[in-house]
């Protein structure tokens, strides 16, 4: 009975061994093959990526290749010898009656007809820049404490004098000639710094000279009627802007039924500035009836000029103010 007992323990732990050893050499193999597997994919991940990296490196070499002709076609043209930039135009010679000034042509309007004395010259790049030439009888010194005792003062260059109203400023560069002094006058924005500039670099070609030898427009001599007429309508705008009715009633002719009507300046009359007396030239000793009257004049803030048109009649041997009024 014990012997029985033992035989049947001893299959049981047999038996238990048995199963034990065959399940743990499953396990090492299926172990040792999922390894095995795992270095395949690998492998074949590691070929794939070379296989697409050398694609990549063809395809790259080969656009590279393709461009360098193309490439090569655009530089040639570049090859040739540079061109050197044009030099800007220099501006203009304004030959005037014995003087000569650069002015530049784009922009400015010149005018050299009929000028107010002593002016002979004047030019307008805008309603807030112009310049202008006149000439004296004086000589240049005599002309410097003139201006100096109307207020005119040095600027920190000492090249010029200056005198301000408002918002505009007035400079005056003082030039000596033959049979007196000239000036070469300009207006601007005080603030405006790059208008200085360019009306320095014209004022600074200003030459004198000799008799004979300018040109431009010659000098007239207005006449007699006409020298009455630019002295009345002259005096007959500054009447207009100095809003002084009664004085305006003086030069009314008989026959004028209006009310006077004066105009208001911002900036003074001071900030006006007369271009020129349109209708003088139709205007001879022997035409005693009637004439119509322009003053073109500058306003500040406007970039076009104003007219105070005026119809004059001759009355008792003066020139009187039949109507008037504002035109652009």
């Amino acid at each position: 009975m014990q012997k029985t007992t033992c035989i049947r323990k001893y299959s049981v732990c047999r038996l238990s061994f048995t199963v034990y050893a065959s399940f743990s050499r499953s396990a090492v193999k299926e172990r040792v093959t999922a390894v095995m597997k795992t270095k395949k994919m690998t492998l074949w991940l590691g070929i794939v990526c070379v296989v697409i990296l050398a694609a990549v490196v063809v395809f790259l070499a080969t656009s590279a290749d393709s461009g360098r002709p193309q490439e090569t076609e655009q530089m040639e043209p570049e090859s040739s010898a540079p061109q050197e930039a044009p030099e800007p135009d220099a501006a203009p010679l304004y030959v005037g009656a014995g003087f000569t000034l650069n002015i530049p042509e784009e922009g400015w309007q010149i005018y050299d007809e009929n000028m107010p004395a002593p002016q002979v010259m004047s030019a307008t790049y805008d309603s807030e820049t112009g310049l202008w030439v006149e000439h004296y009888e004086e000589t240049a010194p005599d002309v410097e404490a003139r201006l100096l005792e109307e207020g005119y003062l040095y600027d920190a260059s000492g090249s010029k004098l200056q005198l301000q109203r408002g918002d505009f400023l007035t400079e005056v560069r003082i030039f000596s000639g033959e049979g007196g002094a000239w000036t070469v006058c300009s207006r601007r924005l005080a603030a405006a710094e790059e208008t200085e500039a360019r009306l320095d670099a014209i004022a600074a070609s200003f030459a004198a000279v000799p008799d004979g030898q300018g040109g431009g427009q010659p000098e007239t001599t207005e006449n007699a009627e006409q020298a009455a007429l630019r002295e009345m309508i002259t005096s007959f705008f500054t009447a207009c802007f100095t809003e002084d009715p009664d004085t305006l009633r003086q030069y009314f002719s008989s026959s004028y039924s209006g009310t006077p009507e004066t105009y208001s300046v911002p900036d003074g009359f001071e900030s006006l500035e007369i271009r020129a007396v349109k209708g003088l030239d139709a205007v001879a000793e022997e035409n005693g009836g009637s004439c119509v009257l322009s003053v073109e004049f500058t306003a500040p803030g406007e970039d076009s000029y104003t007219y105070l048109t005026a119809e004059c009649v001759k009355e008792n041997g003066e020139w009187k103010v039949l109507s008037y009024g504002l035109e652009k």
